[in-house]
């Protein structure tokens, strides 16, 4: 009885002083470590660019992997890490989080442009109905802003849709919608794609 009731005091305790931390420290707590302070993330560790992502976004993401509704396959390496991280957190925790991430400043990772013609702006055109016209994103549509991230995170999230480790659940019904975007590109136009996007948001 009484390490039951230690324990409980125990939670409560590490749970208040959770709560207690400013939102920067705790989430350099639990995701500077591979997402980096600015939250420019790693290659290294294959972790994404947070920065110029919308609260909501992040948000979304986190209750999907909290969810099982993303990373819970077995293949997906990647989304397993990060459901990993997300799965003990609390609703308040998560807002937390986001709101700090779409709080941070745009950090650029990409800073060539990308000369991909007139076949990569007609293929870009199609994803740019949701994600604008730089990679911008659009929060009204839930679609993320794509512009200066990681070649390597798009070709990952864009395998990930096709084989249908993400957007192949049913309480993702936005991971669907870009699910069946992604398996209407031919592999041949992929890597262009990528390219194009990778150069999106670099100044002139």
């Amino acid at each position: 009885m009484l390490y039951r009731i230690w324990f409980v005091l125990s939670v409560m305790l590490v749970s208040a002083s959770t709560l207690s931390q400013s939102d920067k420290e705790f989430y350099e707590t639990r995701c500077a470590a591979c997402h980096q302070s600015s939250g420019e993330g790693s290659a290294a560790l294959k972790a994404p660019n947070l920065s110029g992502l919308s609260e909501a976004y992040v948000a979304r993401q986190l209750r999907l992997f909290r969810s099982d509704s993303r990373g819970s396959l077995a293949e997906d390496t990647q989304g397993q890490m990060m459901r990993a991280a997300a799965l003990g957190l609390s609703d308040q925790q998560v807002n937390k989080l986001a709101g700090y991430v779409g709080s941070l400043v745009d950090v650029p990772v990409n800073l060539e442009k990308q000369s991909t013609g007139f076949r990569g702006r007609g293929l870009y055109s199609v994803c740019s109905s949701c994600h604008g016209a730089q990679g911008e994103g659009n929060e009204a549509l839930g679609a993320p802003r794509i512009a200066q991230q990681y070649s390597w995170y798009l070709r990952s999230q864009l395998n990930s849709y096709i084989k249908g480790w993400r957007g192949g659940e049913s309480g993702d019904e936005l991971g669907q919608q870009m699910r069946s975007m992604a398996l209407a590109v031919d592999d041949a136009d992929l890597e262009l794609l990528i390219r194009h996007i990778s150069g999106l948001g670099v100044k002139p």
